[in-house]
């Protein structure tokens, strides 16, 4: 994901802007940068690479920047062009009057490069491996062709330019002024005031500035922004109407995005899984009535019930817990799930049409293919709910209704607090789902209303155990190049989600299977240096479990097993690491707790930073 944020207000712009990309360097970035106009021309200064962020602040202290009251600047994930100071962001049109931070990717940029230059008759000396330095060349073309303002011929540059993007632009001939375009992103317009004037930030996210103001408006697709000293005008491309976007506030704590006593992130975000679970829970169980509500999606619940079928889109981390969903909804609710990546239900034909429930899950709210397979269902006449844990993202605003994870801001780049949160979501909509159809026995209901309730003190047992076992199997798995995770029914996405974690965050390739696929190619691959990671904790599929650990023996891989407490099973393992007992129902929320802790700190014994794995940001936001 990138990050754009801009400031127009009465303290010095630079160092809000340079602040506002510190709170966001946990994101998985390749280049941060920041423009300021001298009114001559934009001071810039940026820096790319890896980890680039020391650098940048080492650049910007030793080459100080004007003073501004506007200023804006980009955290870069790279996508167009490799991760060096030349691709980062701002970039300059060649005329160096019109400066550009721009989140999303322009597919016809080569389109445009070659119309600019078959013309004017002069080729484009781009600095930049980047669409984005293509896009503001077109800007900058079409304005002197039509003499128009920045704003007006942005409106009509746009309609030339395809892709999904949100980028804010600045001109040395309109100073103190921003223009922004939204097309299949959002982006928001924070509101505050500082020594009784007014202030506004434009932001990609709310966070970079919650400690000024939590007070914002959120910009969705096809709108056209212009934000001066005075206050912004929101315009939708497609109508030209003049919109009042409707004020929101923020519910965020500052201590949520401190690191407190801990110093990653990822072991922060990690424990706090416990009070987590208590906030999704509050406010949605009637302990009177053992009931749950789930007020986002109210309107929709009953045709959710009596759906013949619904679709669930995701990808990485938010696709394992819809895995989980689907367990759940059909063995609860009975109703039949269908769970596809995003990427791929967008691209094929699909039998979705009206009538149809579609839901997206998502972390951030902003996942690319997710967004764009959202869209699709809606042009089919599907209605679209979506599940994420950021208030004001692109999947908030554009679906019919939904659910709010309330994990707090996750920062880590590897989700862990929002997987949980998004399994207990999972888990609150199938038992809602479950009454409304009257399918559950009431003592079943009852049961696991109950255990439900419990969650919160299983998952705190769990983390203050400290199991010497773990240490044994971190020194099983240091020095492995492969490894397989292994599980049965709904210990199966458990297994995909704990393989995904050693691989994001210890750099050790991992693959999660259902336990009987094992036997069928991946089983040749086993000997003494493939360690395999059993998830055995009891369940009604526990004798098969068994028999695959044994398979995994039988070729001497090492095995680490999870197993209830007491292994009253016996399952076989080099190293068993205990858990409590729970229904096997609720079985992944404990299960999956040594998985991310065994992730965390084998990435630490590999010397490597858990928060900002190599490659990886925390939100993909082009397909």
């Amino acid at each position: 994901m990138c990050g754009i944020i801009g400031y127009i207000g009465k303290r010095n712009a630079p160092d809000i802007v340079i602040d506002a990309l510190k709170r966001a360097e946990t994101r998985g970035y390749h280049g941060f940068g920041v423009a300021v106009s001298t009114g001559n021309k934009f001071e810039i200064r940026k820096k790319g690479g890896e980890d680039c962020l020391g650098d940048f602040l080492e650049l910007v202290s030793k080459s100080l920047l004007p003073k501004s009251s506007y200023a804006f600047g980009h955290n870069r994930w790279a996508t167009h062009g490799t991760p060096e100071d030349r691709n980062a962001h701002p970039h300059l049109s060649q005329s160096g009057r019109l400066a550009i931070v721009h989140n999303g990717i322009i597919e016809n940029y080569s389109v445009l490069k070659n119309t600019i230059e078959k013309e004017t008759g002069v080729s484009l000396k781009l600095i930049s491996d980047t669409d984005t330095e293509v896009l503001v060349n077109w800007i900058e073309y079409v304005q002197k062709l039509s003499k128009l303002s920045l704003k007006e011929a942005m409106k009509s540059a746009l309609e030339n330019v395809e892709g999904t993007f949100a980028f804010i632009v600045a001109s040395l001939d309109e100073p103190g002024v921003f223009v922004g375009a939204v097309r299949g992103r959002t982006m928001r317009i924070g509101v505050g005031e500082h020594e009784g004037e007014k202030e506004f930030f434009i932001a990609s996210e709310v966070y970079p500035f919650s400690h000024y103001t939590q007070t914002y408006v959120v910009i969705p697709s096809h709108k056209l922004i212009s934000v001066t000293k005075d206050g912004y005008i929101v315009e939708d491309t497609r109508t030209g109407l003049v919109e009042t976007p409707e004020l929101k506030k923020l519910e965020i704590t500052l201590h949520a995005t401190e690191k407190g006593e801990y110093k990653y992130w990822m072991d922060k975000e990690i424990h706090e899984q416990p009070r987590m679970i208590e906030n999704v829970l509050q406010g949605r169980v009637d302990l009177r009535d053992k009931s749950v509500i789930l007020g986002g999606i109210k309107e929709y619940e009953k045709d959710l019930a009596n759906a013949s079928i619904l679709h669930i889109v995701a990808h990485g981390t938010s696709f394992n817990s819809a895995l989980l969903f689907k367990y759940w909804c059909e063995a609860i609710a009975g109703i039949p799930v269908n769970v596809e990546l995003a990427s791929e239900f967008r691209y094929r034909k699909t039998l979705v049409s009206n009538g149809s429930f579609v839901i997206g899950i998502s972390q951030s709210g902003e996942t690319a293919d997710t967004i764009v397979a959202l869209e699709h269902a809606q042009e089919l006449g599907a209605t679209i709910l979506g599940i994420c844990n950021v208030e004001g993202s692109h999947m908030s605003e554009m679906t019919d209704a939904g659910i709010f994870l309330r994990a707090g801001r996750e920062l880590g780049v590897a989700s862990t607090k929002t997987f949980t949160a998004q399994m207990a979501v999972g888990m609150m909509l199938s038992l809602h789902l479950a009454r409304i159809k009257g399918v559950l026995p009431e003592g079943s209901y009852q049961e696991l209303f109950e255990e439900l309730q419990s969650l919160p003190l299983y998952i705190e047992e769990v983390l203050s155990l400290d199991n010497p076992n773990i240490k044994l199997a971190l020194e099983l798995l240091k020095n492995a190049s492969s490894a397989y995770y292994i599980g049965r029914g709904v210990s199966y996405p458990i297994a995909l989600e704990g393989a995904l974690k050693i691989k994001e965050i210890a750099g050790i390739h991992a693959e999660g299977y259902a336990a009987s696929e094992m036997k069928h190619g991946p089983i040749g691959l086993l000997d003494k240096h493939m360690p395999v990671v059993a998830i055995a904790t009891s369940s009604s599929q526990i004798d098969k479990m068994i028999s695959n650990i044994k398979e995994a023996q039988a070729r001497k891989a090492p095995v680490i097993a999870l197993v209830t407490r007491g292994n009253p099973n016996n399952v076989p393992a080099d190293i068993h690491i205990e858990l409590p007992e729970v229904r096997e129902e609720f079985s992944p929320f404990i299960n999956i707790l040594p998985l991310q802790i065994l992730a965390f700190r084998l990435a630490l014994m590999k010397g490597k930073n858990p928060d900002k794995p190599e490659g990886l940001a925390k939100s993909i936001t082009v397909e």
